[in-house]
């Protein structure tokens, strides 16, 4: 029986990924960084830092690093980072059945809360661990397992559902149920191809399993 999801903000919750596909390039634009958008895809899930820092040569790493938060502190203000228009619906319907909702998010503390208030996501929202909550940040467990001992969880209660291929590893590495969506970085053959336990369009799926 599920007692607490897990879910990942961008792509999953939030119609964002254009947003970040964005500021990458534009950062590695500014310093004359190449950046293939497949490749850059296939990082999502992971913390911000470490996506640009795959992606960028160690001698401009650390100028690339500071321009990057820079341009986050700026646009973040001005960006339209919507909810699917199906969120709160999802959202209200787990909570009636008493569950417990959650999110672990390779975004920043500040960004996330950001994001979470500006779409009134904080009234279903029982906890959010971002990355600089942890030493690791997904595809390692460190996100999820900090979540199942806040809450005091058995594994088997839990299912962690995102939209990209380290969300997956994140889930099967902490030993939780698994679900991808394609609202995000992955359609449905790169899905099936990652066999997790469950496939959704989006995350109305997951209802039909509560």
């Amino acid at each position: 029986m599920i007692k607490l999801v897990i879910f990942d903000l961008d792509g999953t919750l939030v119609d964002s990924i254009d947003f970040w596909l964005s500021l990458y390039k534009r950062t590695a634009k500014k310093f004359g960084v190449e950046i293939n958008d497949k490749e850059l895809k296939k990082r999502f899930g992971k913390k911000d830092v470490d996506i640009l820092i795959s992606l960028t040569p160690k001698d401009k790493q650390e100028e690339v690093l500071k321009y990057y938060h820079k341009l986050k502190r700026e646009e973040k203000e001005n960006v339209d980072l919507n909810k699917f228009e199906f969120v709160d619906n999802v959202l209200k319907n787990i909570k009636d059945k008493g569950m417990r909702i959650t999110v672990a998010t390779g975004n920043t503390r500040d960004i996330a809360e950001f994001v979470v208030k500006k779409n009134g996501l904080d009234k279903y929202i029982d906890y959010i661990v971002a990355h600089d909550d942890v030493e690791k940040g997904k595809p390692a467990p460190d996100m999820i397992l900090k979540i199942i001992e806040h809450f005091g969880f058995e594994k088997e209660d839990v299912l962690s559902v995102g939209d990209a291929v380290y969300d997956y590893k994140a889930a099967k590495n902490a030993g939780v149920k698994s679900g991808l969506v394609r609202t995000g970085v992955m359609d449905r053959e790169e899905c099936k191809e990652c066999n997790p336990d469950y496939v959704f369009k989006d995350i109305r799926g997951v209802l039909k399993l509560l």
